[in-house]
């Protein structure tokens, strides 16, 4: 398992997210985000199929998704702030649909 490393500040991700736009297309980055996402679903199908069980490289994979989430709202111009009050709306959504069934998830743990 990957240990913490320096945190990488907000100038510094800016600063790779223009020099990764700069080296290549918008739409490059769109289809990369798309890539990265299907990279999960293979890695969510292969623990659902026990192909694997070690959730090691779908953090990998979910990490990735997550930088080219983020580099997505960079290049949109979408406000950090503004993502945050989305994804909140959104939970008590489904925290209200949640309320009328009873769920337990699924224990992905090696």
């Amino acid at each position: 398992m990957l240990t913490s490393l320096t945190t990488v500040t907000k100038e510094d991700r800016c600063e790779l997210y223009d020099k990764s736009l700069a080296l290549s297309s918008q739409d490059r980055q769109v289809t990369h985000l798309a890539e990265e996402m299907a990279e999960v679903m293979v890695e969510v199908s292969h623990l659902n199929r026990g192909r694997v069980t070690d959730t090691a490289h779908l953090v990998e994979e979910i990490a990735d998704v997550l930088i080219m989430f983020e580099q997505m709202a960079y290049t949109f111009g979408a406000l950090s702030s503004d993502i945050k009050i989305a994804v909140d709306a959104k939970l008590h959504k489904y925290r209200e649909a949640l309320k009328t069934v009873s769920v337990s998830a699924p224990d992905f743990q090696s």
